[in-house]
């Protein structure tokens, strides 16, 4: 039937399509070069092997599934992850169609169009739109923090008559502005360090006084650096300094007059495990300088 050979040759020649025959289990029986350019397969290494063979192995029982479908609603259509040779992964639409020859049932022809690129322009635009997403969050958590130092420096500003109160206003704002449960100011004397005032903590679970080098806290005295300990993990977490009240989380930073004379450390926490950010420490700083402003004054109104 020179008809039929003509149409099989023209359908063995597509390339940018795999066409291709499975028998009634689903067993290929042909074979085109747009299915060994998809797939990677040539004839001789899948002509008589199953359809799942170009499934993911999680998924190799839905090949048996496509087949139902396609036998009793006449069609088949999916797009999804398939496996090439060698295992790469290939995204594809397949279709899938029972074949009739005098109303006898004689297999599946099965049309695979590949869209890898597609997909990947598709994954590559989601996950630019979610970085993007995110940038504009953390942008505006950064306006938040930077409107919540603004009112930490004005209420410092407002009441120098009353740095213990100004203080514990630091404090509480501190722990809105960074979603926090605790926090604590030390003042660095005598070599020590003494808890000074607090919010979320009540005074009678206050630390002893830390030396200096000693622990979470001590070290960022010490070593004047900033930093955060979000791993319950950390040996430094076995120290009653860095669980305050339960904290599972915390972040310290100097308090640091003019840059360079260290008066303390303050530190907030979190109940929640969580890892407080590079953006977080910044404002912290910031907020430590005014509270070491205010704490210099307390100082120096003390004489001590």
């Amino acid at each position: 039937m020179p008809h039929r050979d003509a149409f099989e040759r023209l359908v063995a020649s597509i390339t940018d399509h795999g066409v291709f025959m499975l028998d009634r289990a689903g067993h290929v029986q042909s074979w085109n070069a747009g299915a060994s350019r998809i797939t990677g397969y040539a004839a001789e290494d899948v002509v008589g092997a199953h359809l799942s063979q170009l499934y993911m192995p999680r998924l190799r029982d839905q090949a048996a599934k496509h087949l139902d479908i396609a036998r009793t609603k006449g069609h088949m259509w999916e797009e999804g992850w398939y496996v090439a040779k060698g295992g790469a992964g290939l995204w594809a639409n397949i279709s899938i169609t029972p074949v009739l020859r005098d109303s006898e049932f004689m297999g599946f022809g099965v049309v695979l169009h590949e869209a890898t690129d597609r997909k990947l322009v598709e994954e590559e635009t989601l996950a630019l739109l979610v970085l993007e997403r995110a940038r504009r969050q953390e942008a505006e958590l950064e306006r938040e923090r930077l409107r919540a130092y603004d009112s930490i420096a004005t209420a410092a500003l407002a009441l120098p008559a009353a740095p213990v109160q100004v203080l514990r206003e630091i404090l509480q704002q501190t722990t809105r502005a960074l979603h926090a449960d605790t926090a604590i100011i030390f003042l660095a004397k005598g070599g020590r360090l003494i808890p000074w005032a607090a919010a979320g903590i009540p005074e009678a679970k206050w630390p002893p006084p830390i030396e200096l080098g000693d622990g979470f806290v001590g070290k960022i005295a010490a070593e004047r650096q900033g930093r955060s300990l979000p791993n319950p993990d950390d040996p430094d977490h076995s120290l009653p300094q860095a669980t305050l009240v339960g904290a599972s989380a915390v972040v310290a930073a100097p308090m640091l007059l003019n840059n360079e004379r260290l008066v303390g450390v303050l530190q907030v926490g979190s109940c929640e495990v969580r890892d407080f950010t590079q953006a977080d420490l910044v404002v912290l700083q910031g907020i430590g300088a005014v509270a070491a402003r205010a704490l210099a004054y307390v100082t120096s109104r003390s004489g001590s």
